[in-house]
């Protein structure tokens, strides 16, 4: 199981922000849309994450009571998806890349 820190504030101007990552050397990589959806039930939060290119379902609390949660839906560790959304959008877009290329 993938363990990253992540942090979130919020942005009170998006083109502000995007300015300030642009100058001190970050450039886009992806951009999709997703709708997210968490429910909690002692501690442990379940998401449903929709996007283009595939729906997920997120697991995050105790490591225990993760799996428990898993073998009740009747998961397991190696069901787990550890590549983080951008590289996932970015196979799907080089999926549809090369479907198109070989319907020309």
């Amino acid at each position: 199981m993938r363990q990253d820190m992540v942090l979130a504030t919020k942005v009170d101007s998006m083109a502000v922000m995007k300015k300030i990552l642009r100058r001190i050397g970050f450039r886009p990589v992806s951009k999709y849309a997703r709708h997210h959806t968490t429910w909690e039930v002692g501690g442990t939060k379940v998401s449903i994450s929709e996007f283009l290119f595939g729906t997920y379902l997120e697991i995050s609390g105790e490591a225990e009571h993760m799996l428990h949660l898993m073998e009740k839906f009747g998961l397991t560790l190696k069901d787990s998806i550890t590549a983080p959304y951008e590289e996932l959008h970015r196979d799907y877009r080089l999926q549809k890349v090369a479907a198109k290329t070989q319907l020309s």
